[in-house]
């Protein structure tokens, strides 16, 4: 994959874009969105990507579109929702993404953030993956993708009852959700979650429907 720092605001936000050496039109996208501690301090984009997918590119074979859009310290994810969405709307049209291929995923506060965007835009993704986030349990029935929920049972920053809660919601409703609890995993569930299993799991979730995003 092939690694640039993307600073202007094109797409509404900077990001890191990997690209396969392959690329072509009509590839799958996945929008992967930091924490808290990977918000521009003054480094930039050095540090945007610190976590995530990237960190296994070189055992898979990538033949898809990731991005890592990075907001300031200065400011959260949820004060952001509207340009994200721009965002990843944006994005889908500049390299030409394959409409029913679209995922989200996310740490910490970007992990919070993948529910909060699903919940908002539902019709943009083939499925999601929020790491050790905060969602809303009563909204649980409006998300339709396939879900795959991370967290450690020793988060000491971001309980785990948050995702015990969305999933027992989501079960109730009978969604399409897995999760994993790790045992004796703290905060940085991420470190385990972010493998290549995860990774093809993504990949092999397709919408069903052909709609066109608006």
């Amino acid at each position: 994959m092939l690694r640039t720092e993307i600073s202007n605001l094109e797409l509404g936000l900077p990001y890191v874009e990997y690209l396969p050496e392959n690329f072509k039109k009509g590839m799958p996208l996945i929008v992967f969105l930091h924490g808290s501690g990977e918000r521009d301090n003054g480094e930039g984009l050095a540090i945007a990507d610190r976590h995530g997918f990237n960190k296994i590119f070189d055992k898979t074979n990538c033949e898809f579109v990731y991005l890592v859009p990075q907001i300031p310290v200065s400011t959260f994810w949820g004060a952001k929702q509207e340009t994200l969405i721009s965002f990843i709307k944006n994005a889908i049209k500049k390299y030409d993404i394959n409409e029913n291929k679209v995922y989200l995923t996310g740490v910490s506060m970007g992990g919070c953030a993948t529910w909060h965007t699903a919940f908002s835009a539902p019709e943009l993704f083939a499925a999601i993956v929020p790491m050790c986030g905060i969602g809303y349990a009563w909204l649980a029935n409006t998300l339709n993708m396939p879900i795959w929920v991370f967290h450690g049972e020793k988060d000491g920053a971001i309980s785990v009852k948050n995702s015990d809660e969305m999933v027992e919601a989501l079960r109730y409703y009978g969604k399409d959700v897995t999760y994993t609890r790790y045992e004796n995993v703290g905060h940085n569930c991420w470190d385990l979650a972010c493998n290549e299993n995860t990774l093809s799991w993504i990949l092999s979730k397709q919408k069903s429907t052909n709609s066109a995003i608006k």
